[in-house]
């Protein structure tokens, strides 16, 4: 059977690179984070309006693909739901199977660099450096 790690160790996640390269603990300070976990769908709509998908709907599961990783900590598939066609078209996530056989979208680095772009004003404040 293929990707089948021997019994006992650990099963790397297809996202470490993305979390290596883009931490989501980066994204927000604990503070904002904690607001954006509140926030409803129009308040993603706000955030990420004119997203290369063009489409408030792909906006707000955009949203919901966020808090998902802001919650676990890192980069996290997410189920299929609402619009995702608009947001794998962007090239924003890839629809994959995950272990269990479910399809799940995927965030790529287009993404993250996406999400980070948009929330650069809500995250820790980068010292300049010299």
């Amino acid at each position: 059977m293929e990707n089948v790690p021997e019994q006992g160790k650990p099963i790397e996640s297809p996202l470490k690179g993305l979390d290596e390269k883009f931490p989501v603990s980066d994204l927000l300070t604990p503070e904002n984070a904690e607001q954006a976990k509140t926030l409803t769908g129009i308040g993603w709509v706000s955030i990420y309006r004119n997203s290369p998908t063009n489409h408030s709907e792909s906006e707000i599961l955009m949203g919901r693909m966020t808090i998902h990783s802001i919650e676990a900590g890192r980069w996290v598939d997410v189920p299929l739901q609402g619009h995702y066609q608009q947001v794998v078209e962007a090239g924003l996530a890839t629809v994959e199977t995950d272990q269990e056989g479910n399809q799940v979208l995927r965030p790529t680095e287009a993404f993250a660099t996406f999400v980070k772009t948009r929330l650069a004003p809500y995250g820790p404040k980068k010292e300049p450096t010299a």
